[in-house]
């Protein structure tokens, strides 16, 4: 796309920003990057950088005394990109967007407890809901397992407690099947995930995918950041962006990775990247074993549709050689676009120009990967909010 020419309160806030990002302290008046003359020739070349962003403001600024110091002393993760300060500030609404309750209250939530161990967390009508189907019990006070405090919890009917996950299975299939037809559970997949304490741990019975945020239990998933290294691109790197269908049952139209897709079937994460690598981007399996695990990140919060979501996605890095093409082989995905961080950094920041957002979740694996490659600076307001707030909830 043409470069963009920031707005004037825009300019503001890139100057500022560059005297951060170009090392001034004002604790000593002194700049962390170059010597006698140059600093201030340097930090000229890159206050028009910031202030006009690449790369039209990097053709500007090579054009200044001093420029090619000040372009050597910035971090070649940040060389070109148009971070200022607020740039963490307003990055950090993508937190809040999968961390939040809406209206509804901590004292709303009712455990899920079975065998001793929180596998859920519902809230209080959906508790009778379940309860009332004979599957689930619903008691009041405090028992083993619950959490800490007074209050009810759920757990399974007297009849199942201590029944065999496959018998537990089957009854919460033929309950969830119900409320199908009832139109409590939409988006049927016909695809079982674990239910668990942990996260590996033998499953206390499985549920179908559509139905698992109804009984607000631990969903794990992988979400892949499929890149590529352009020295000329802003700070090095290039991101596919996908879109999703709008034929999609959730979040149709929405930015998404090239890869990503929810752990079941008892695969681990590395074989659910394999799997999902294939079947959406097209992209071979010697390719997609080159994906490498980074971490985690996790939330908590209600989702489109009011129910509690307590997620963990497993990060995956795949760089992709220059000259490959994701291609959208099952129908979830319209297209991929190959972006530059700017133009990511823009569409996480509520930039419209872009269209439509990231989806939520996908938002905070894109943020995790732009921290780990150096593209935030570590001295701006916000940072230590923005990476904690990525790993929100404790996870096992």
């Amino acid at each position: 796309p043409p470069p963009r020419v920031p707005a004037a309160g825009a300019l503001r806030r890139r100057v500022l920003g560059c005297f951060l990002v170009s090392g001034w302290s004002k604790s000593t008046g002194t700049r962390r990057h170059g010597a006698g003359r140059g600093p201030r020739r340097g930090l000229a070349a890159g206050v028009v950088m910031r202030m006009l962003g690449a790369p039209l403001g990097l053709a500007v600024a090579c054009a200044l005394p001093g420029a090619a110091r000040a372009l050597s002393t910035l971090p070649s993760s940040q060389r070109g990109l148009s971070i200022h300060l607020d740039t963490i500030p307003r990055l950090l609404k993508c937190i809040d967007a999968c961390n939040h309750l809406g209206d509804r209250r901590e004292e709303d939530i009712v455990p899920l407890v079975i065998h001793g161990d929180t596998v859920g967390e519902v809230f209080e009508e959906t508790a009778s809901l379940l309860a009332s189907s004979g599957v689930f019990k619903l008691s009041d006070g405090v028992g083993a397992g619950a959490r800490a405090g007074s209050g009810p919890w759920l757990s399974l009917a007297p009849d199942l407690a201590g029944a065999p996950a496959e018998q537990v299975t089957e009854a919460v299939a033929a309950l969830t099947a119900g409320l199908r037809q009832e139109g409590v559970v939409t988006g049927w997949r016909d695809e079982l995930v674990a239910v668990s304490p942990s996260f590996g741990a033998p499953p206390v019975f499985e549920v179908e995918r559509a139905a698992y945020p109804l009984l607000g239990v631990r969903g794990y998933g992988i979400h892949v950041n499929g890149f590529t290294r352009d020295p000329s691109a802003p700070g090095g790197l290039q991101l596919w962006v996908a879109t999703r269908s709008k034929q999609k049952q959730t979040w149709p139209g929405l930015r998404d990775h090239i890869v990503a897709g929810q752990i079941s079937g008892g695969l681990s994460p590395e074989e659910t990247v394999v799997k999902e690598a294939e079947e959406e981007a097209g992209i071979p399996e010697a390719l997609a074993r080159e994906a490498r695990g980074t971490g985690f990140v996790s939330y908590r919060g209600v989702d489109e549709q009011g129910r509690l979501k307590n997620d963990c996605l497993f990060c995956f890095d795949l760089e992709l050689p220059r000259d490959f093409e994701p291609q959208p082989v099952d129908g979830e995905v319209d297209s991929f676009e190959l972006w530059d961080l700017n133009r990511v950094l823009s569409l996480l920041e509520g930039d419209v120009e872009f269209g439509e957002p990231y989806k939520p979740n996908c938002a905070l694996v894109v943020l995790d990967f732009l921290i780990r490659h150096g593209v935030l600076p570590p001295s701006h307001p916000g940072y230590l909010e923005l990476v904690s707030g990525l790993r929100a909830t404790g996870q096992r």
